[in-house]
Order: structure tokens, then sequence, then C-alpha cells
């Protein structure tokens, strides 16, 4: 009798293994993927976060590049009459986190009115404009 205890014994701890083993591997199943539903929403998440990251940035950009050029070009009426006005500002864009630069230079004397508009001098601000809003950390 004391041998067929044994067995039974021997058998009763191996099914508790099995058991706890089966239960053990489901836990494990449970916590990865409970772990990939995590990594999936925060990656769902930090790529919505860069998209309207990427959108700021190229709304800013737009409205910095339509500001300046606001400057330099004349802007149509809204009237739809088909004239065409200067630019004035009350037609200003929406105010951006740079402040304009100052005005110096040949942009100056053009404005006083001192000296006629050089072509190549107007592109060449035009272009270290560009160039500075182009350098600006972001």
């Amino acid at each position: 009798s004391e041998t067929k205890y044994d067995a039974e014994c021997v058998n009763a701890r191996d099914a508790v293994n099995r058991l706890e083993a089966a239960n053990e591997r489901d836990r494990r199943e449970q916590l990865e993927a409970q772990s990939e539903s995590k990594r999936q929403a925060l990656r769902r998440t930090q790529e919505a976060a860069a998209e309207a990251r990427r959108r700021r940035l190229e709304a800013q950009r737009l409205r910095e590049e339509a500001e300046y050029l606001g400057l330099f070009e004349e802007v149509p009426a809204a009237n739809g009459t088909g004239q065409v006005v200067a630019p004035t500002s009350n037609q200003a864009m929406p105010a951006t986190t740079t402040a304009p630069a100052p005005v110096t230079g040949e942009a100056a004397r053009s404005i006083d009115g001192d000296a006629t508009p050089q072509t190549a001098t107007d592109l060449n601000a035009i272009r270290e404009e560009l160039r500075r809003r182009q350098e600006i950390p972001e």
C-alpha cells in the first residue's frame, strides 16, 4: 500500500506541475498580448504627434512665406472688381512667433523713395531673407 501511495503522490505532483505550467503559459501569453497592444497604442500616439508636428511646421512655413511674399507682391482685391491693390497693414497675415526683420540698406532707401529699386539687389535681399528664415532653429 505504501508504494501505491507514493505513485499516487508522484502522479498528483506531476498533474499539479503541469497545471501550474499551463496556467503560467496562459498568463505570459496574456501579458504579452497586453504589452503588444500597449506598444501599438504608443506607436500610434507617436505617429499622430509626429504628423501633427509636421502639419504645424508646414502651416507655420506657409504663413511665413505668405507674409514674406506679401511684402513684395500686390494682393488681389477681395471685392472681385479685378483691381489689384498694394498690401497694407490691415491685410497682414496672422501673427507669427518671429518678428519681422528691420528694413535696412537698399530696401530702406527704396521705401524712402531716394533710389530706384535695383532688381539684382532686391533679389539678393529676398534670397538672404529666405536663407535667414530657413536657418531658424525649430
